[in-house]
């Protein structure tokens, strides 16, 4: 589905409270060590440091939702394979719902932690009165020389590979499944507005931000796309289209705050296991791990050559940092569009995220 951004915000607006609506009528394996170790690899311990586990009293289960097998939210999955959350007492299991219908799913009682960016949705779900925090980041920013963000068609261009302003008027854009509510419109704003463009110039196309906008890119039905890794790694990519913005990190990982503070002890041994993975697993480029790579190419879908090809991966932060300043951008950003958001005065940062969590374990 494309939309004009000028026509388009309205009808967006109406799908986003109509979401807000349903949700507010609710209320209510042991580790391996790989065969490759990746660059500044240190393998999880189990008896010394920080983030050794820590089991619970009595054993646990936490649903976790996600909208598709993104490698941001890969650490979940991979800590599941490790058995890290089995060293807590803690049993995870993944859910895939669409993006659209996990805001619901959290505020429902069908899923405990939601893998989520921090979208124009998830604030307005939290001024209709759902208790979402955000408690942690997926990860940091993609690596130096990252492919991902939004690759333009060469034919859009101008002689010296910069987008050309004069080609910018009604291209289609696909910012992922959430159009102009998506964190990925802050990319495109600053693509266009680096040119001397506005948003208003352009229209979003809605596609996940996968194989299907990989396609379309290539095939020439949309003009640009924001691809994440490993389909922005594509080789054939090059034949077509330039990287033109990178990407921004805005990925989250949510709970109710109910839950976060009645079951503190539970989200510390999520995060620990995380932290664990990512500082054993996921430090420097870990598509070199072939352990890791094999698991990753499963998990997403992607061809395992793709895969091991990536010269784009994630920062993983080893104490899982959790960084507000996006969130507070992303804010303004959506007030400043207005219509976006269902309020028009900007909600404090303590009523959208949570440190309390990562400090716990860090120890903070």
């Amino acid at each position: 589905m494309t939309t004009r951004v000028k026509r388009g915000r309205v009808v967006l607006l109406a799908l986003l409270l109509a979401v807000l609506a349903a949700c507010g009528g609710d209320d209510s394996d042991e580790g391996g060590a790989a065969s490759t170790d990746p660059p500044g690899s240190t393998k999880p311990t189990d008896t010394e440091g920080a983030y050794a586990p820590q089991p619970l009293d009595e054993p646990a289960t936490l649903t976790f939702s996600t909208s598709g097998p993104f490698e941001f939210i890969f650490p979940v999955h991979l800590a599941i394979e490790k058995g890290e959350f089995a060293k807590e007492g803690l049993t995870v299991e993944i859910v895939t719902v669409p993006a659209n219908a996990q805001l619901a799913g959290l505020a429902g009682g069908e899923a405990d932690i939601v893998g989520i960016g921090a979208s124009a949705a998830a604030m307005n779900a939290i001024d209709q009165g759902i208790e979402l925090s955000f408690f942690q980041n997926t990860h940091d920013a993609p690596s130096e020389g990252t492919t991902e963000g939004i690759w333009v068609r060469k034919e859009l261009l101008d002689d010296d590979g910069a987008l050309d302003p004069d080609k910018v008027d009604g291209m289609k854009v696909v910012l992922g499944t959430q159009g102009l509510a998506s964190p990925t419109i802050y990319v495109a704003r600053e693509m266009v507005e680096d040119v001397g463009r506005s948003i208003d110039d352009i229209e979003v196309t809605v596609l996940e931000p996968n194989a299907d906008s990989l396609v379309a890119l290539e095939n020439g039905a949309v003009d640009a796309a924001h691809l994440l890794s490993p389909f922005s790694d594509d080789p054939a990519l090059e034949d077509c289209c330039a990287l033109v913005h990178e990407t921004v990190a805005a990925g989250k990982y949510a709970a109710l705050r109910s839950d976060l503070e009645d079951r503190p002890e539970v989200y510390e041994a999520f995060t620990r296991a995380l932290i664990r993975t990512q500082r054993g697993y996921l430090q420097g480029n870990y598509h070199q791990d072939a352990d890791v790579a094999a698991i990753l190419a499963e998990f997403t879908g992607a061809p395992i050559e793709t895969v091991e090809a990536a010269q784009t991966w994630y920062g993983f932060g080893d104490e899982a940092r959790n960084d507000d300043e996006l969130v507070i951008a992303l804010q303004e950003m959506w007030l400043d569009f207005g219509e976006i958001l269902s309020y028009t005065e900007p909600l404090a940062i303590e009523d959208m995220s949570t440190q309390a969590i990562v400090d716990a374990v860090n120890g903070s």
